[in-house]
C-alpha cells in the first residue's frame, strides 16, 4: 500500500501548464526529426501579416529553442489538426479572411529540396506527405519557397480530379510573403486572403530527477 502511494505521489500529469501561458502540450511523443521520440509544446504567433522570416524571429522571442515548428510525422501532424482546430475556429469566428500558418519547412536554392533551416527534413516531402491538392508548385512557380499549413476545413475543388478535399493542416508552397493566396472552396467562391501567423514549437521539459511521467 506504500509502495502504491509513493508510486501515484511521484507520478506526474503532464499537461499544458508545463509549456507555459498560450502553449499546447503535446500528450505524447513525436519523432523530433532524428528518430528520437520526445514531447513537444506548440503555440500560434499573435496575428499579423508575417513575411516567412519575420514569423521565424516572431517564434525565437518566445524562448531558447523555439522556432517556426517542423513537422516529421503524418501522425504529428494529424495531432496538430486535432489540438488546434477550435484555435482556427476563433480566428474564423474573429472574422479572419485566410487562416492560414507559416511552418519551418522551405526549398533551399542548393538543391531545390524542402526541408527545415536546421534539418532539411524531406520525411514529408514527397508524394505521401500532407501536401494541399495540385501542391507543391515550384516547379511551375520557382519563387514559391516557402511552406504554410492551411488552417480552415473548406474543401478544396481539385480542377483535375473533379473532387474536393478538406485542407486542414495541408500544405501549399507560396511566396515567402506576406503571401496573399486565392482558391476556391467546395462552394465555388474565390476566397483571397493573408497568411497572420505563424505556428511555432519548442521541446518540452524533461520530467525532473525522480518523476515519472503519468501512463493512461
Amino acid at each position: 500500500m506504500l509502495l502504491i502511494l509513493l508510486l501515484l505521489f511521484t507520478a506526474v500529469v503532464r499537461s499544458d501548464k508545463e509549456c507555459g501561458d498560450g502553449w499546447h502540450f503535446s500528450e505524447e511523443k513525436f519523432n523530433d526529426g532524428s528518430g528520437k521520440m520526445d514531447y513537444f509544446c506548440y503555440r500560434t504567433t499573435k496575428p499579423a501579416a508575417y513575411t516567412w522570416s519575420d514569423a521565424e524571429k516572431e517564434c525565437t522571442k518566445y524562448g531558447e529553442g523555439t522556432h517556426l515548428i517542423s513537422i516529421h510525422s503524418s501522425k504529428e501532424n494529424r495531432w496538430l489538426e486535432k489540438r488546434f482546430r477550435n484555435d482556427y475556429q476563433n480566428q474564423k469566428n474573429a472574422g479572419m479572411i485566410y487562416r492560414g500558418f507559416w511552418i519551418g519547412m522551405k526549398r533551399w536554392p542548393a538543391d531545390g529540396s524542402f526541408g527545415t533551416r536546421a534539418e532539411r527534413d524531406a520525411t514529408l516531402t514527397g508524394p505521401g506527405g500532407p501536401w494541399a491538392p495540385l501542391q507543391p508548385s515550384y516547379n511551375i512557380t520557382p519563387i514559391e519557397t516557402c511552406v504554410m499549413s492551411y488552417a480552415f476545413g473548406d474543401y478544396f475543388v481539385n480542377p483535375y480530379k473533379l473532387t474536393e478535399e478538406r485542407l486542414y493542416n495541408k500544405w501549399n508552397d507560396i511566396v515567402c510573403g506576406p503571401a496573399t493566396v486565392t482558391f476556391i472552396p467546395g462552394d465555388g467562391r474565390h476566397i483571397t486572403g493573408t497568411l497572420v501567423q505563424g505556428l511555432c514549437k519548442k521541446r518540452a521539459v524533461p520530467c525532473k530527477d525522480g518523476e515519472e511521467e503519468e501512463e493512461e
